[in-house]
């Protein structure tokens, strides 16, 4: 009797080291049938795997970029990294072979790494983003903001209020990607103790820069990625122009 489960797969990322790169995920398993299955409806850990620092290698996922600003400046999903992380996931997918798998909204551009994967592979799976979870400040929940201080994560709610930001210029008749983008980049820039990577908005299906004018009903992802003391964090939200 085949038993229908569901794959949430969560925090896949590189681990840092001085010796060769490893990347881990923690992953969960859902089962519609617990009875069957027993102790591996109930399964949850985490999975870590040594690639030996191997790029390219013959039975490593070949990802390309969508978009150098976003994929190539994004040290989480760098092409090492992305390779590596796509590598583990799609061996991970062919061996539990689970009907969904969830990944969060949060980590944009690995999900949609991970969606384009699953596609060309033609892997039986269906890719589930999930949405972002935030604080009553707006704060997006994340393991890395237990990094911050008190006054680190006053700093941080910049982020997502940048992206309001962004949405309220959106929704208004006529407004110009180019132009929300540096009303975007110029907020977080004046914000004390905040260094910014990049704040732009993008195709959220190709991550390509949206062209200077749009028509109405035209939708795009607004991405965030800034350090706010040592602690990198990013945002993002989906939009629409008015």
């Amino acid at each position: 009797m085949s038993v229908r489960f569901d794959l949430l797969i969560r925090n896949a990322e590189v681990i840092d080291g001085t010796g060769a790169p490893r990347f881990s995920a923690d992953i969960g398993i859902r089962a519609d049938r617990i009875e069957r299955i027993g102790h591996l409806a109930h399964a949850s850990g985490s999975l870590e795997i040594d690639l030996g620092g191997r790029v390219a290698a013959p039975g490593f996922i070949d990802v390309q970029p969508h978009d150098d600003r976003l994929l190539l400046s994004d040290r989480s999903m760098a092409p090492k990294v992305s390779q590596g992380v796509t590598t583990v996931v799609a061996k991970l997918l062919m061996i539990t072979q689970p009907h969904k798998a969830y990944f969060g909204q949060k980590d944009y551009q690995q999900q949609l790494v991970v969606r384009r994967m699953v596609r060309d592979l033609n892997i039986p799976v269906e890719i589930v983003t999930c949405p972002i979870i935030r604080e009553s400040d707006g704060l997006a929940m994340s393991s890395r903001n237990r990094y911050l201080s008190a006054e680190e994560r006053q700093t941080a709610i910049a982020l997502s209020g940048a992206l309001r930001l962004a949405e309220r210029l959106c929704s208004q008749s006529g407004a110009v990607p180019s132009v929300v983008e540096q009303q975007m980049q110029q907020m977080l820039l004046q914000t004390p103790g905040l260094v910014l990577q990049y704040a732009v908005l993008a195709d959220p299906e190709t991550l390509q820069p949206l062209p200077e004018r749009v028509p109405s009903g035209t939708s795009c992802v607004a991405l965030i990625a800034a350090r706010v003391g040592t602690t990198r964090l990013i945002d993002n939200l989906l939009l629409v122009f008015g």
